[in-house]
């Protein structure tokens, strides 16, 4: 979850990965760690595995479901998609969006 969250690529061998959270926990141990408690780390792998997994996409200018294209949320101009959506999902508002995702991607 904490590598997918800071945007490590998963999809390879075990101990690439441990060397790159390795690396981070030593450029910064106390975030490191506290990363392992953030609901924000837990929503943006949670959003990252949806992206991967095409059930949601992250366009430069909206969040949009994959299989149907309806929009989620849009993008300000200039905002990173997925900073933007983690933040909207951390809301009350966003409760029925997430749901429908960790259903998803169970």
């Amino acid at each position: 979850m904490v590598a997918t969250a800071y945007g490590m690529d998963t999809d390879r061998d075990f101990a690439e990965i441990k060397h790159d959270l390795l690396q981070k926990a030593k450029a910064n141990p106390e975030g490191f760690i506290k990363s392992f408690d953030d609901p924000s780390v837990k929503m943006r792998s949670k959003i990252k595995s949806a992206a991967n997994y095409k059930i949601i996409s992250l366009d430069k200018d909206a969040i949009r479901w994959f299989d149907t294209g309806q929009q989620i949320i849009s993008v300000p101009a200039g905002m990173d998609p997925l900073d933007v959506f983690v933040r909207y999902c951390m809301t009350e508002k966003a409760v029925p969006i997430v749901e429908e995702i960790e259903k998803q991607l169970q």
